[in-house]
């Protein structure tokens, strides 16, 4: 297949190392752009020329559908007719994901589903190709998988033939631009442009670059890989996209203009997420380059650095396409990420301390360009942001699973971050910011940090035998707690009281606003830390298998700040063994390490 085949192989894939090291400080343009989708065009053309081998190899794969030399056909013809619409298509973030999944069912030594399933997967291919001939207005007949009486053209829309569940086959055809789709006992023919298809937004600021991104609401895919789905659209809520969209794009061409060339190069499609209930409100796939997935934020602030948040995430999945920043090592430990509750693999942390270095720089203009309590909040914003992104870098320095490039990745954002890692913000946000993290990191590790279990017995019975402690360092593991939610209350409540916020709290900001806060929280943030430990205290009184309450202890002494589990691993022991429960603050000053020269 010539047409479709580049000439040099995806792994000899030239980057330049000025281009390198643009990418890795976040100096991003739409040149950059272009080279992340030259070189995601090669990889997928070189993934789907392995697709159309297996299926060349294996034609039962494909089932009931024609051939894949069918669909090859089509393809071909579609690009020789047209190619940018071809090109378009290619690197559609839908057929990034589709490829990938494809070629991951047939990886998998044993099918995981029905083999209906892999059938309609792979048949796909077929659809693609019908999208490319329609646009290309050409004729075809070819058959097509259905899901649940649906049949979806990427890039063209979906048809509904109407109720029926798993799936099904129809002769998809066209004749003078018209489409024609028979099965399941109907035929219908209609203009493509009939077709169900998503809306597309348009987004100018005044002579800038323009935003041009599809709102993928009809698009099954990303459920059938693990991906968040999207949230079906009304009209309203089509227009509330479009009108929310214009108005940060506004604020982005006015304020942050460097940030619009490359989105509007590279940002292609949102998948709208619910903002409501405790589900994921933002999310990327590696194989989805130029996609994110996100719900739509009221405030336009919000959104607008939603935006160039979750770009990030695409540009660093192309840069790791071509250079290896780090040694894959399955099974290893997570890591703190001061943004998650949960650990978090080393990818995960490039990503976040990628993703998280532009953040902090778009807050930090924030504060020079907005007023009153926006300016309030900007600070606040900017101090979290820039204590997290630090606090990411620290680990990953330590990291023995880095490559050469990935060192070189990391020196780039520290020195992005020399820019603002002086800047001074106000005692207020600067307490409030501290506060914020360290009950956030007290929080985590006493969720998913396993104290050693002879450690902890023996512990527990020299403070029962009024003995010293231990002066061992107990071994530790991390192990997910299923249990962790919510861990940013504090944070939550310390933006709404520091930044001029009245009423309930939105529901847009999460899984923290729907909780209910502790009093603990609420004292903590207005700086009666006394009185909030109190309200801790009685909480672990209450309920000592609760995680949740020891990292508000954070501020009480150093080993509850640094290491919550040990201290909360030993009461539990000594509560199993024992009618009195110590007291915590004595436990910990008992476990706190001696200074030299004391006894």
């Amino acid at each position: 297949m010539p047409d479709l085949l580049p000439d040099p192989g995806f792994s000899s894939f030239p980057l330049p190392a000025r281009t390198f090291r643009r990418i890795a400080a976040g100096h991003l343009d739409a040149e950059v752009v272009a080279l992340l989708h030259a070189a995601e065009r090669s990889r997928r053309l070189l993934l789907l020329q392995h697709l159309i081998t297996q299926c060349r190899q294996h034609p039962d794969l494909l089932g009931p559908l024609d051939g894949v030399a069918a669909a090859l056909d089509l393809l071909v013809a579609a690009e020789r007719s047209n190619p940018a619409t071809f090109e378009a298509l290619l690197l559609d973030p839908h057929t990034g994901m589709w490829l990938a999944h494809a070629l991951r069912l047939l990886s998998l030594p044993e099918p995981q589903d029905s083999a209906s399933m892999l059938w309609t997967r792979l048949g796909a291919l077929s659809t693609l190709a019908v999208s490319a001939a329609l646009q290309a207005r050409i004729p075809f007949s070819i058959r097509v998988p259905l899901q649940d009486g649906q049949l979806y053209l990427p890039g063209a829309g979906r048809l509904d033939l109407g109720p029926a569940k798993g799936p099904a086959v129809a002769l998809a055809s066209s004749e003078a631009g018209e489409l024609t789709v028979e099965g399941l006992g109907r035929q219908i023919t209609l203009h493509p442009s009939a077709l169900e298809s998503p809306p597309v937004v348009r987004a100018s600021a005044g002579a800038g670059p323009v935003l041009q991104v599809r709102i993928d609401h009809l698009d099954p895919l990303p459920a059938r890989v693990g991906l968040p789905p999207p949230i079906p659209l009304d009209p309203e809520a089509v227009e509330n996209w479009r009108t929310s969209l214009q108005q940060a794009w506004t604020l982005l061409g006015s304020d942050h203009p460097a940030e619009t060339a490359p989105l509007s190069a590279g940002l292609k499609s949102l998948l709208p997420l619910s903002s409501q209930g405790s589900g994921p409100t933002a999310g990327s796939s590696a194989d989805a380059f130029g996609a994110a997935a996100m719900a739509l934020l009221p405030d336009t602030t919000d959104l607008a650095c939603a935006l160039v948040h979750e770009f990030r995430h695409s540009v660093l999945n192309g840069l790791m396409r071509l250079v290896p920043l780090y040694r894959p090592e399955p099974g290893r430990p997570g890591f703190y990420a001061p943004w998650r509750d949960d650990p978090r693999p080393l990818p995960g942390m490039l990503h976040g301390a990628y993703a998280f270095s532009a953040v902090t720089s778009f807050w930090e203009a924030r504060r020079a360009i907005d007023q009153g309590d926006a300016a309030r909040r900007a600070e606040l914003e900017f101090s979290l942001a820039r204590l997290n992104t630090m606090t990411v870098l620290d680990q990953l320095e330590g990291s023995d699973q880095l490559t050469g490039h990935g060192r070189e990745f990391l020196a780039e954002l520290r020195l992005n971050a020399t820019g603002w890692s002086a800047a001074a913000v106000s005692a207020e946000a600067d307490r409030l910011a501290r506060i914020v993290a360290m009950t956030h990191r007290a929080t985590w590790r006493a969720h998913h940090v396993r104290v050693d279990a002879d450690w902890v017995r023996s512990t527990a019975r020299a403070w029962l035998d009024r003995a010293e402690p231990p002066r061992t360092t107990p071994a530790e593991r991390i192990s997910r707690d299923p249990q962790a939610h919510g861990l940013s209350s504090v944070f939550v409540l310390a933006r709404f009281s520091f930044c001029g916020f009245s009423g309930p709290l939105p529901a847009s900001w999460g899984i923290a606003a729907e909780r209910d806060f502790s009093g603990g929280d609420r004292l903590l943030v207005t700086a009666d830390s006394e009185a909030a430990a109190q309200r801790y205290l009685s909480a672990i009184a209450e309920g000592p298998d609760d995680a949740r309450p020891w990292g508000g202890l954070a501020l009480s002494s150093p080993v509850l700040r640094m290491n919550p589990e040990r201290v909360r691993a030993v009461y539990r022991e000594v509560r199993a063994l024992s009618p009195t429960p110590p007291d915590v603050i004595e436990l910990a000053g008992w476990l706190s390490p001696q200074p030299p020269g004391t006894a």
